[in-house]
């Protein structure tokens, strides 16, 4: 298929989308910080006898390696939203200063 040779961003879909993105980002925020806390509260439970210590040296590298995963997720989808927002709107601003160019 050969390319288009115009260009064009749909400006109301990317706005769409930033929106989606930045609230999805709020919210996952919200709910993993509430998680977080249960688990937190799961983890006091773990004994510090013979057997919780055990246990600790199974699961605190896969639990560590998951929270370095998933805590800075919220924060990378409120990034992409506001990234798209800000797209859509230079690329507005731009293409009505081009606009202007043009003689009426």
């Amino acid at each position: 298929m050969a390319p288009h040779p115009r260009i064009q961003m749909d400006i109301e879909t990317i706005e769409r989308v930033g929106a989606h993105l930045t609230t999805i980002g709020r919210a996952l925020g919200i709910d993993w910080t509430a998680f977080r806390q249960r688990i937190a509260t799961g983890e006091s439970g773990i004994g510090t006898g013979v057997l919780g210590a055990r246990y600790r040296v199974e699961y605190t590298p896969p639990a560590d390696a998951i929270r370095r995963v998933a805590d800075p997720l919220p924060g990378r989808f409120g990034d992409l939203g506001r990234a798209a927002t800000l797209s859509a709107q230079s690329y507005s601003a731009g293409d009505k200063i081009a606009a202007d160019q043009f003689p009426r």
